[in-house]
């Protein structure tokens, strides 16, 4: 049976001439080096990082996929290695190579590497179970620390917010927060039901989605704002200039409409993971939205990837996200949301400015 490659020749005519030699050399050295030896998985991890850096965006996944037919999933445990271990170090020690990948991912915790050089050093070989093993000793310390900072982070930048005058206080969102069900108890029985204060240990609630009725001052429609690795866009999400935008491959797709009536058209081409939340209850304890969104993020996306947005619930996505090592398009189409956004990152120390993309 005759194997039929659906893979697409790599346009190498695109590149300049300089870039079209060195990429086309390490192709070479990369496919002679495909052996599985640490020494080996080292030196691949080094080539394919110098090419992703000299390729324009997008292009790397192209290459990998012609050349090798690998996803950047693949080359990214490669480029790990090469990142996290000392090829002098490593050459000599007995690592499966399974488990250079696992160790040297970036959810395992530095500890756990160095036990398990520690180990082989003293010749111990270091299967791919016993690095699994290792991981898990650590990872679960690691994940207690790693929460305490991540909410003492989000709980600044609550705090942050609630201070700022030209945002909406988050007190305001739980005198609204009647739900549709309670709504209607309340007509049935012919009783205005009062309203009460949000608990305490609520440290903010999600904004309802209708627009906040002032015209920002700081924010013009259709407008483009770049926070750290995070592209906003004041316009909605189904407008050609936003969705000209979209990569090629998008991780998650996350997106929170008004209403069904607005849910996005598309969700681009490529879309690995999509996660749609809408709903007719307002005033949500926004510890809960973000541990929803957290748990999104490490379940389907890597160290980079891109992630795009379709509407701001909460004005401090961009920083979660930028806490979780990634990238994102977001688009929302009010401008005082995306105000709130701007400010709430630029009161972190953080650059916000805007740019011009064509």
């Amino acid at each position: 049976m005759t194997n039929i490659s659906t893979n697409l020749q790599f346009d190498y005519s695109s590149l300049d001439e300089e870039t079209c030699e060195f990429v086309q050399q390490q192709t070479v050295e990369i496919r002679c080096l495909i052996k599985h030896t640490v020494e080996d998985i080292f030196e691949i991890g080094q080539k394919l990082i110098q090419v992703k850096k000299r390729l324009k965006y997008g292009h790397f996944g192209k290459w990998l996929n012609s050349e090798f037919d690998w996803t950047e999933r693949t080359a990214q445990k490669f480029m790990n290695v090469a990142k996290r271990f000392d090829c002098e170090h490593c050459s000599e020690l007995e690592f499966a190579p399974s488990a250079l990948y696992l160790l040297a991912a970036t959810s395992t915790p530095e500890s756990a590497r160095q036990e398990a050089l520690v180990r082989a050093k003293a010749g111990e070989k270091i299967s791919w179970s016993k690095a699994k093993e290792i991981k898990r000793k650590y990872a679960k310390a690691a994940q207690k620390v790693t929460k305490k900072t991540k909410a003492k982070q989000l709980e600044t930048s609550d705090k942050l917010l609630a201070k700022n005058s030209s945002l909406v206080e988050i007190k305001n969102f739980s005198s609204q927060s009647t739900s549709s069900q309670e709504s209607n108890q309340t007509q049935k029985n012919g009783k205005e039901k009062e309203s009460t204060p949000s608990k305490q240990e609520i440290i903010g609630l999600l904004p309802q989605q209708e627009s906040l009725r002032r015209k920002s001052q700081l924010v013009e429609p259709n407008c483009w704002w770049q926070l750290g690795e995070n592209l906003l866009y004041c316009g909605l999400p189904d407008s050609p200039e936003f969705q000209q935008q979209l990569p090629q491959k998008i991780a998650l797709s996350l997106a929170f409409p008004p209403s069904r009536r607005e849910w996005p058209a598309t969700f681009g081409q490529q879309t690995q993971s999509v996660l749609l939340f809408s709903t007719i209850y307002q005033g949500l304890d926004l510890s809960l939205f973000r541990e929803l969104i957290k748990c999104s993020l490490e379940l389907c996306t890597l160290e980079k990837e891109m992630i795009v947005v379709y509407y701001l619930r909460d004005p401090l996505l961009p920083l979660l996200i930028h806490n979780l090592e990634c990238r994102s398009l977001i688009a929302e189409p009010d401008a005082i949301r995306c105000e709130q956004a701007i400010i709430a990152w630029g009161k972190t120390g953080q650059k916000a400015e805007t740019i011009e993309i064509r």
